[in-house]
């Protein structure tokens, strides 16, 4: 199989404690060239929060201590592998690979014969696998529609309907915009505006213009390549903080800011949550 990313874990504690050997989690997976998730950078097996995807596999190599004498040696070996760390675990609510959707809905399940009920748990929440084929509208409007209850049975949970239903929509319309059309053109009542606000997404992906409130109630503004601040009010030695100053940074591809506003987003916005 392909090799597509390779992890680290282990070593030192930053919070101290006792010291783990290292070891190398390396992922495998022959499906990858028509993975969507794969085209975005991420792997369910690239990572130990969620599920892993069972298109493909992982294999566990141990290693040492940092008292050991081959510890360096062991790490130097996977920190220079090309795919060392290349890919991050989803945080897409759907994606296909190759024939089949695979469903990152969290508290429903999907049975082989299409039943869902809600799947409410406090361990990890299991990756549901559909043939493409049987990703009917009917399936999606029932997965719009299934309301999971509480454990305790007291009520709704909202974040479902509220949250990850209007996420896993508006995902299917920007990435695949055919299955979309198709449900859309046969339950119309569903195509409705998304509510970006609270959400992090990456800043060289919003619209030019888009302001930015800091921690410091500084006000920045996009503007091409560069956040701008008219009225940065310096702390340097040299400065003056009762005369502002403007400052311009330039947009990397890491740099995100939570969404306060839905102008702020365009079709081509990329969430980093």
């Amino acid at each position: 199989m392909n090799k597509i990313n390779v992890n680290l874990y282990g070593g030192k504690s930053i919070f101290g404690g006792r010291e783990a050997p290292l070891e190398a989690e390396i992922t495998y997976c022959d499906k990858c060239k028509n993975c969507s998730f794969y085209k975005n950078g991420e792997c369910f097996n690239a990572g130990r929060w969620k599920s892993n995807c069972k298109m493909g596999k992982k294999e566990l190599v141990k290693g040492y201590t940092s008292r050991a004498n081959k510890y360096y040696e062991f790490k130097h070996k996977y920190t220079v592998d090309e795919v060392y760390h290349v890919l991050n675990e989803p945080n897409n609510r759907i994606g296909i690979v190759d024939d089949t959707v695979i469903l990152n809905l969290e508290l429903i399940k999907i049975d082989e014969n299409m039943n869902i009920t809600e799947n409410v748990t406090i361990s990890k929440n299991e990756l549901v696998y559909i043939p493409l084929k049987d990703f009917t509208n009917e399936i999606i409007k029932r997965i719009c529609d299934i309301r999971p209850r509480t454990l305790f049975n007291d009520g709704y949970i909202k974040r479902y309907y509220e949250e990850i239903v209007p996420r896993f929509l508006y995902e299917l319309k920007t990435d695949f915009k055919d299955i979309y059309t198709r449900f859309i053109n046969e339950y119309p009542e569903y195509d409705k505006e998304p509510d970006f606000v609270g959400r992090k997404a990456y800043i060289g992906t919003l619209n030019n213009g888009s302001e930015i409130v800091d921690c410091h109630s500084n006000k920045w503004i996009i503007e091409n390549d560069e956040i701008v601040c008219y009225k940065w009010r310096t702390w340097l030695p040299f400065g003056d903080k009762r005369i502002p100053t403007e400052i311009r940074i330039k947009i990397t591809d890491e740099m995100t800011c939570e969404i306060k506003d839905n102008s702020q987003v365009n079709d081509n916005t990329k969430f980093a949550d």
